[in-house]
């Protein structure tokens, strides 16, 4: 936390805006509307009808504000035009895409699918069973081979190693 200056204890430490403003480089104006309100009540007193602000407590308002911002700033936002930051500017927007899809619920985890079909794999081979005792074991064995590449082409798709263990037959 930046900490406040302390009032001057000399009264040529106060100084007018205008002057304050000069060393800004800006208008009296300008410095009333962008510092003024940065800097601390105990920085600024009224002598009559001109306002006089602390000098070291305006540069130090100014200072702590700007590096504030300065803190704040995403390195990635602004007027850079590289290629890396373009590719951090179009996998964020990628990304912000995909958050609002799976908030909509529209994605469906690869883990999730994969094992919905595995499971069904695992029903329709039991059912295999009742293929070959109303059909013959030549019925079962196609059956079998089947699901045996359904099974590869889901592992395929799913990023699974087809060596694993699926579900019990």
């Amino acid at each position: 936390m930046a900490r406040r200056p302390k009032a001057p204890k000399r009264e040529e430490d106060w100084l007018p805006v205008s002057m304050m403003a000069r060393c800004f480089g800006t208008t009296p104006q300008n410095f009333r509307q962008t510092i003024l309100p940065l800097v601390p009540a105990s920085c600024q007193k009224k002598d009559g009808r001109r306002l006089l602000v602390f000098g070291r407590g305006c540069l130090e308002a100014w200072y702590a504000n700007r590096l504030r911002k300065e803190i704040d700033r995403d390195p990635m936002e602004g007027d850079g035009e590289s290629p890396s930051i373009e590719r951090w500017r179009h996998a964020r927007a990628d990304l912000a895409e995909l958050e609002l899809e799976a908030k909509k619920g529209n994605l469906v985890r690869r883990e999730e699918i994969h094992k919905g079909l595995v499971e069904l794999a695992a029903r329709l081979r039991q059912f295999g069973e009742t293929l070959q005792r109303d059909f013959g074991a030549d019925a079962h064995r196609l059956l079998e081979e089947l699901l045996d590449d359904y099974q590869r082409e889901v592992d395929r798709l799913s990023g699974h190693d087809s060596n694993s263990q699926h579900a019990p037959d």
